[in-house]
């Protein structure tokens, strides 16, 4: 099972709006590199359909309304969504689990030219079944992106952290926790995967991945935020995926 814990074990409180407040800083990964990267991945979204799944608090699923998406829903399992303060909008934020998609009976008539999963198909019980009942929520000429840690980052921590060989902790299926990046008494916990393991689980899914990507910082941010760039150095950063389906659903 691909788990992940949001938990501030010393107050024992759900943490995911930390997590959502750290994203958002405009120093962090995901405002300098991530986000950008992963909207020109997914390209043009005037008048399109677009569901997020595992969209956290659902604020980039508004951001993809007010960038002119025609309907956009975010599927996440926390609940804990902002409220579009444009009632033009048309946002639907809806609480599931994504390793249960197929059971959303909210998504069951719809089918969407965009389905994201942003950092949130590694926490899948079984990342294939999960992407390929999103197989069936895609238009036949519509496409999937996918934005996953690289799995140098983990290899690496697990390898220092275990006194381990780094292709013994790359190639490890055992169950990877963490403190968070947001909160140091917040654990993180699920398993890792190979390069290998990400590309075959698209492919069994019924997708075809025709663009992938590993963006860095420009040269003018790493100088304005030379932190992040250690840090790239060392972890690499994320790589996207953007897939389209191989036959029709």
């Amino acid at each position: 099972r691909h788990t992940r814990y949001w938990r501030d074990w010393s107050s024992d409180v759900c943490s995911s709006d930390l997590y959502e407040t750290a994203r958002s800083r405009l120093d962090s990964l995901d405002s300098l590199l991530e986000w950008p990267a992963q909207l020109a991945l997914i390209g043009d979204v005037q008048g399109k359909s677009i569901l997020d799944v595992g969209c956290g608090n659902g604020a980039k699923a508004v951001q993809l309304a007010r960038l002119g998406a025609a309907h956009v829903v975010g599927v996440d399992i926390s609940g804990e969504f902002v409220t579009p303060e444009d009632d033009a909008l048309d946002v639907m934020l809806l609480t599931a689990d994504l390793s249960h998609l197929d059971q959303v009976t909210a998504l069951s008539e719809q089918r969407f030219d965009v389905v994201l999963f942003l950092q949130s198909i590694g926490y899948a019980e079984d990342q294939v079944a999960t992407l390929r009942a999103a197989r069936q929520l895609i238009k036949d000429e519509g496409i999937l992106v996918i934005a996953r840690s690289s799995p140098v980052r983990f290899a690496v921590e697990r390898s220092e952290r275990d006194g381990i060989g780094l292709g013994t902790a790359y190639h490890s299926s055992a169950a990877h926790t963490y403190p968070s990046g947001w909160n140091d008494k917040i654990l993180v916990s699920h398993r890792t995967n190979t390069f290998s393991d990400m590309i075959n689980t698209v492919s069994e899914a019924g997708f075809r991945i025709d663009r992938a990507v590993e963006p860095q910082l420009s040269d003018q941010q790493k100088a304005a935020y030379p932190h992040k760039q250690a840090w790239l150095d060392k972890y690499i950063g994320i790589i996207l995926f953007r897939a389209r389906p191989l036959s029709p659903a």
